[in-house]
């Protein structure tokens, strides 16, 4: 279904040709246990829009009943197709076979809003285009389970990247999240220069003359980061060097075939090192 909306005079309107205001009285009908597709086109871009738009990383979709306020479907971001937005063209898909959905129609016709919203990257909502909607009990000839609502916008594809490093086809739980927060990330790194990232675990397996620097520009001083570093000996001990770390006890470094667990933190002023622990390998 074509949606076409003013965003000079921030409603939807007749049809790309026509702004004349869609009347009051006409809603969007949604249908319980239906895929509904939507093609959002927006008309008189003011020059304001685009810089707007710019700033937006996250799109969602989001439907409420008026009485209870209920949300009843959400769309999450990475099912929603914006990469028009700048010629003022999104489109997204609308589930409704929710467990909201079917609680708030059952007795009746629900009044509401499908919420079209915009996120920058702080998370914070900088756009807003609504419709009235108006939602119907209908039989479901699947006969599927409706699936819960998922409420927050722990969804958006730029929450993915940085907890997963990916793209991932599922959307993030609060289970992911608290696993994602929970575990320190391991990551192999032949470069001898490492960046300080919180609750991380850098590998690195030394080689003859190197040079061991930690790159700090992205720092500040009211932050404390601390971090892993996994150094492997060879089988042959090599000779190194470790710039700019104060140690707490400084180790020597002696033994072939050994894994130094080295913990770094920055304190807001300076590189603090200590050995946790050695290990054996092969």
């Amino acid at each position: 279904m074509n949606i076409y909306y003013s965003l000079k005079s921030l409603e939807r309107i007749v049809s790309a040709e026509d702004s004349t205001p869609v009347s009051t009285t006409e809603k969007l009908v949604l249908s319980y246990g239906k895929l509904e597709h939507f093609k959002l086109e927006m008309k008189d871009r003011p020059e304001e829009f685009l810089q707007t738009v710019s700033g937006i990383v996250c799109w969602d979709v989001i439907v409420y009943g008026l009485e209870e306020k209920s949300l009843l479907c959400h769309t999450i971001d990475s099912d929603i197709d914006s990469s028009g937005i700048k010629e003022g063209r999104i489109s997204f898909p609308v589930v409704t076979r929710t467990t909201n959905f079917l609680a708030s129609v059952e007795n009746g016709d629900t009044h509401g809003w499908l919420e079209v919203r915009g996120f920058n990257s702080d998370g914070s909502l900088v756009y807003s285009m609504k419709f009235r909607v108006v939602a119907r009990y209908s039989n479901d000839p699947s006969n599927n389970q409706p699936v819960e609502v998922l409420e927050d916008i722990a969804t958006m594809s730029w929450v993915k990247k940085f907890l997963a490093g990916e793209n991932i086809d599922s959307p993030v739980t609060k289970e992911m999240l608290d696993n994602a927060l929970s575990c320190m990330r391991i990551a192999e790194s032949e470069n001898p220069v490492t960046g300080l990232k919180n609750e991380t675990v850098v590998k690195h397996t030394l080689s003859n003359g190197e040079i061991i620097t930690f790159d700090k520009s992205a720092l500040k001083n009211d932050q404390c980061v601390t971090m892993e570093l996994w150094l492997t000996m060879p089988g042959e001990v090599v000779s190194f060097t470790m710039t700019d770390v104060t140690w707490i006890e400084e180790p020597a470094f002696d033994t072939a075939n050994t894994l130094y667990a080295v913990v770094i933190r920055w304190d807001g002023e300076k590189v603090i090192g200590n050995v946790a622990y050695t290990l054996e390998v092969s």
